[in-house]
């Protein structure tokens, strides 16, 4: 048996994941202390890219979720729905991801894609997925779907020239994948960890301050917390949170002299 059939069976036996799933992983894989930045127009072309590349490699979808032609390029609605919020703006780490959750079949797979595509803008792959004949033909459909057995039949030939890229390399190659694999998993269990502790200050200092109170911390650049963090969920040890929430400085339009008790 060789090694791409294995590879393939192994594939047949895994469960399809979901959409929102395979778009956390490729935001572990985003560099963000090396400025990278990922957009839902670019996370979008690079979904489509990783559900026709694992269909065409082992003719099974990556994940269940349709995908639609739009105006912009391929889209799939739910992530579209789920990232709304971000606009044109770069998405962050969201803060419950389960790296468990993944083959190591998959997150190389993953990692090959960003690798090969990730480098390139948004609007490269805008003009690249443009370029496709499956999109061009679900654009003038009525329901806009991208049927998944021609993005499979597609991809078929469109992988045909890079198929080395993802079968064949070396040991030592593959070695070093995995290694930059975990280094990326460390860095993003390190970045949770970090808004883990914005988020309890966020709650913590939200519940003594007040909204309008909290608003000029954060304002003042007192309290570093993503606004989509802020009012997720309500700390459930306070005790904990106490020792990191009071900020370096406080607001000179803000008076403290309620809380110091608390605080204390």
């Amino acid at each position: 048996m060789t090694e791409s059939r294995e590879i393939k069976e192994q594939a047949q036996e895994e469960e399809i994941l979901s959409s929102i799933d395979v778009a956390k992983y490729f935001l572990i894989l985003v560099d963000r202390e090396a400025g990278d930045v990922i957009t839902q127009l670019k996370l979008q072309k690079l979904m489509y890219l990783v559900q026709g590349i694992h269909l065409a490699l082992y003719d099974k979808p990556l994940f269940k979720e349709e995908i639609e032609a739009w105006e912009h390029g391929p889209v799939v609605r739910e992530l579209h729905t789920e990232f709304s919020g971000y606009g044109s703006l770069p998405i962050f780490l969201p803060y419950e991801i389960n790296c468990d959750l993944y083959s190591l079949k998959i997150k190389k797979l993953i990692y090959r894609v960003y690798s090969i595509y990730g480098e390139h803008s948004s609007s490269y792959l805008y003009k690249l997925t443009h370029s496709h004949i499956i999109w061009q033909e679900a654009i003038k459909s009525v329901n806009k779907v991208i049927i998944k057995e021609k993005i499979r039949r597609f991809f078929k030939d469109y992988v045909h020239g890079i198929k080395e890229k993802f079968f064949d390399i070396s040991q030592e190659e593959s070695i070093k994948i995995e290694q930059e694999i975990n280094n990326y998993e460390n860095k993003c269990t390190n970045y949770l960890r970090r808004t883990l502790n914005h988020r309890m200050i966020a709650n913590l200092s939200k519940i003594m301050l007040g909204t309008d109170d909290f608003y000029k911390l954060i304002v003042k650049g007192d309290i570093f917390v993503d606004k989509s963090l802020m009012i997720k969920e309500l700390l459930e040890d306070y005790s904990e949170a106490i020792l990191i929430a009071r900020p370096r400085r406080w607001g000179k339009s803000i008076n403290m002299s309620r809380y110091n008790g608390f605080l204390k």
